[in-house]
Order: C-alpha cells, then sequence, then structure tokens
C-alpha cells in the first residue's frame, strides 16, 4: 500500500468513526433514557437469584442461567432500539426479548461448551501453565468472536452462521473494530487496572461485553462520585458503548477496507 493509499485509509477510518459517532448521538438523543432499563432488569436478576439458592445447586444453577440469558436478551433490545433510532412500546418489549432469546441462547449454550472443554484442557496441565494458556486462549477468543452480541441482536443470527459471520468480520475488519475499544479501554483500566481480571475472567464476548457495565461502576467509584452519581454515570456510559458498537458494526459489515476507501474519497 502506498502513502498516498495509507493517507486515504487514513481519513476514510476517521470518518467512519465520526460517522459512527454522530448516528450513536442521534440514537442517544431519543432513546438516551432506555439507559435505566438495566435497573429494573437487575432487579430481576437478583431476586431471580435469591429463587435459584431455593431452587438448588442443579436446577437452580440452570434456572439462574436461563434467566441471565433473557435478560441480556431484554437489554439487548434496548439497545438494538437504539441503535435503530427507534421508540420501544411496552406491548413490542416482550415479543422482542422472546425472539431474540432464542438465539443468544444458542450463542451461550456453544460457548459454554467451548469454556468448558478449555477448563478440562486447562487440568492436565501444570498449574503454572493452565493459568496463562487459559487466559491467552480466552483473550484470543474474546477477540475473533467480539462482534458476536451485535451479530445476534441485529441479524439475529443461529449459532453456526454467527461463529462464521464473526470470524469473518473480524478478517476484514478487525482493526478498525477493535480500535475504538482499546483506546477507550485504556484510560478506564489506568483508573482501575483491576478492570482487565473483569474483562478476562468472562467467559465469551457476551457475558464479556455485560462485564463492561461493572468496569464502568467501578472506575466511577474509585473516582470518589457520590454513589448515586456514579451508578447513573455507568448506567449510560454502558448504554452509550453499546449503542456505538452496534452504529460501527452497522457501519462496518456492509463495507470493506478498499469500498470505504474510495468512497470517503469523494465527500
Amino acid at each position: 500500500m502506498t502513502g498516498e493509499e495509507l493517507r486515504s485509509q487514513f481519513g476514510a477510518t476517521v470518518r467512519l468513526y465520526r460517522d459512527a459517532a454522530q448516528d450513536t448521538l442521534r440514537g442517544l438523543r431519543k432513546t438516551w433514557f432506555y439507559s435505566f432499563a438495566a435497573i429494573p432488569l437487575g432487579f430481576a436478576g437478583y431476586f431471580g437469584a435469591i429463587v435459584a439458592v431455593a431452587l438448588g445447586s442443579f436446577i437452580g444453577g440452570f434456572f439462574l442461567g436461563l434467566l441471565t440469558a433473557y435478560l441480556m436478551s431484554a437489554y439487548l433490545v434496548f439497545v438494538r432500539a437504539g441503535v435503530e433510532r427507534e421508540r420501544l412500546f411496552l406491548h413490542e418489549i416482550v415479543p422482542r426479548t422472546n425472539e431474540l432469546f432464542s438465539s443468544l441462547l444458542n450463542i451461550l449454550f456453544v460457548l459454554f461448551i467451548l469454556f468448558l472443554g478449555i477448563s478440562f484442557f486447562g487440568m492436565g496441565l501444570r498449574a503454572d501453565e493452565s493459568s496463562w494458556i487459559i487466559v491467552l486462549v480466552k483473550l484470543m477468543i474474546l477477540v475473533a468472536l467480539n462482534p458476536i452480541p451485535e451479530i445476534c441482536y441485529l441479524g439475529q443470527r443461529g449459532a453456526g452462521s454467527a461463529f462464521g459471520e464473526s470470524l469473518e468480520f473480524m478478517k476484514e475488519n478487525g482493526i478498525e473494530w477493535l480500535l475504538p475499544l482499546v483506546l477507550g479501554l485504556v484510560p478506564v483500566i489506568l483508573a482501575n487496572p483491576l478492570g482487565l481480571t473483569i474483562l478476562f475472567g468472562a467467559d465469551g464476548p457476551i457475558r464479556g461485553l455485560f462485564h463492561l457495565f461493572s468496569l464502568f461502576y467501578a472506575v466511577a467509584a474509585v473516582s470518589g462520585v457520590p454513589s448515586m452519581i456514579g451508578t447513573i454515570i455507568a448506567l449510560f456510559g454502558f448504554y452509550a458503548t453499546l449503542v456505538f458498537r452496534g452504529c460501527l458494526f452497522k457501519k462496518l459489515s456492509g463495507s470493506t477496507r478498499r469500498k470505504r476507501r474510495y468512497q470517503y474519497k469523494f465527500v
């Protein structure tokens, strides 16, 4: 690639992020209050955990896993509304959640089997080897399947096609997709270095995505702001981040680097 092509590619990437950010702001102006949907969903998860304890370890764990997947699906319905800049009516929330739940559950089940296999593999290694090998494998999966949540709630793919589409997407757009995430995490990690353990402790990109809220909340907590204000900042920051990811995914999924370079050359 020549110097002129590199400059053109850099300009196209900057404009790509600018357009995604503008779409995010348009979506937030219309749906910013959806960021508080996490509050009732969080309470539902809390009471669900109490019920799970009462049901016992096996049945309770199964119930809690299903409930967690359903609550994740419900939240992603609100995120999709922000990406698409649409208002949700109350009677639409449950049907849309049910529709997304089946796709998300299939993907989570495949990820569960995958990470279970990784755990069994780690048991056969020495303690000093297994820890860093498992972290490395988790990181590779987190990167390769990073856009799985967006593929799920924007395209509602099945598990098989979602994994294939994610790998193809990262092959074509991996740098442009991960760069904002890395740059956005740098100040967060500097403020709270333990945030890396929050992300790498997640089993897969979907749970890792929702662990971002814990990261936002942890940073707000160490910044010294009052608890209530910190919670509001974490709720809105988490929702805005997911909406930006969705807008960026839509921009990237329908194009290639070459196409964007020539498209933005004439803008």
